[in-house]
């Protein structure tokens, strides 16, 4: 993934939902596309949930961020769900009038998803509908990012730990915060270079040991945090360390890709403070 520029724009945005059952285990996928070329993708999951609602949470989050940059310009959202589009464009109007019921007095189905779409849409805002697995790079995108979060619930879920094994043992010396999280340090372990540092809880660390690849612990989204799952990016864990005071984790790892930062650069520390300007 290439780094963003702050003075790009937005230029379009494409979302999708997935469901491996319906109820089920669901996904969701964004790619943002900048006006110099350069893109972004996240996603998201659930473990208990219907492709309708990953469909919005695709949409939500894909607005989520465009409002965040304080975006002018206008933006194209593009997404293969006709219950989205129909829904922002025909239906919700209705809805509202009609104080969150349908034509035949029911309650809308997903209100909270569809208000939190509501919010975050705008004059701004054209909806665009795209045939789904018609070859649209973009949207065949999105679908594998949100198919790629279902796998993470489904091929690695959190094995028991024994209470008198040695990863509990670990866990038990490590210090957490009140929060229950506790820094990690990721460190190539090749050159020495420090990649990122993002946080762990107890389940994270016992999904890194586990399965060898690194798992962290998403403050923003509250939840497990699979680095890579999307981007082909993985951590692979080389040796695993604690400091003395055991409240910072020091992970060595090999970076699958040679990319760690989310800007599409190798490492999260790219912005040097030059001390003598700051002295003179």
């Amino acid at each position: 993934m290439a780094k963003i520029s702050n003075s790009s724009q937005i230029s379009s945005i494409y979302t999708d939902g997935a469901c491996s059952g319906n109820p089920g285990a669901g996904g969701w996928g964004v790619v943002i596309n900048f006006s110099d070329g350069t893109s972004k993708e996240f996603g998201g999951r659930e473990a208990h949930t219907t492709n309708n609602q990953m469909e919005l949470a695709g949409a939500i989050a894909g607005l989520k961020f465009w409002q965040q940059l304080d975006q002018t310009k206008p933006v194209q959202l593009f997404t293969d769900s006709k219950y989205v589009i129909d829904g922002i464009t025909r239906w919700i109007q209705g809805w509202k009038k009609n104080s969150w019921k349908t034509s035949s007095k029911q309650p809308v189905k997903n209100q909270e998803l569809w208000q939190a779409l509501d919010r975050l849409n705008s004059d701004q805002v054209s909806w665009c509908w795209v045939q789904g697995h018609s070859g649209d790079p973009n949207n065949e995108r999105c679908d594998e990012i949100a198919r790629n979060q279902i796998k993470n619930i489904s091929l690695n879920p959190t094995k028991p730990i024994d209470p008198s094994s040695p990863i509990e043992e670990l866990i038990t010396k490590l210090k957490f915060d009140a929060n229950g999280l506790i820094p990690a340090i990721a460190q190539d372990s090749q050159d020495g270079a420090v990649l990122m540092m993002a946080w762990m809880n107890a389940e994270s660390i016992a999904l890194t040991i586990q399965t060898g690849e690194v798992h962290y612990w998403s403050r923003s989204r509250k939840e497990l945090w699979h680095k890579g799952a999307t981007s082909g990016h993985i951590q692979k864990v080389k040796h695993f360390y604690y400091d003395c005071d055991a409240d910072v984790i020091l992970i060595k790892i090999e970076q699958v890709g040679g990319i760690a930062c989310h800007t599409g650069v190798r490492s999260c520390f790219f912005t040097e403070v030059k001390i003598h300007d700051l002295n003179s």
